[in-house]
């Protein structure tokens, strides 16, 4: 296992493409964490786990209670910081 810290100014739309962009370098997400760096911004901390192959299924973030895109299926929900604002969201593949 290993992490990746990702920007809590980003958009959902961002914070999905940087994990599609990790999984894309034989990586699966996990699940994330919110963190206050040293220098206090504040960041998603994104677990990912070495793979021999891409995952299958790109992951996908939705704001809690979207509607899950067809074919897909969550397996984490857990909270983000999106444009700077903690908001719970979840993940799907």
């Amino acid at each position: 296992m290993y992490y990746i810290d990702i920007s809590g100014q980003f958009s959902i739309d961002q914070i999905t493409q940087a994990l599609q962009d990790e999984e894309n370098l034989f990586s699966e997400f996990k699940d994330s964490t919110v963190i206050t760096a040293d220098d206090l911004s504040v960041l998603n901390h994104a677990r990912f786990a070495e793979c021999d192959t891409r995952p299958i299924k790109p992951v996908i973030v939705l704001l809690e209670g979207s509607t899950a895109p067809a074919g897909t299926s969550r397996f984490w929900n857990g909270t983000m910081v999106i444009g700077g604002t903690s908001r719970t969201v979840a993940a799907f593949r």
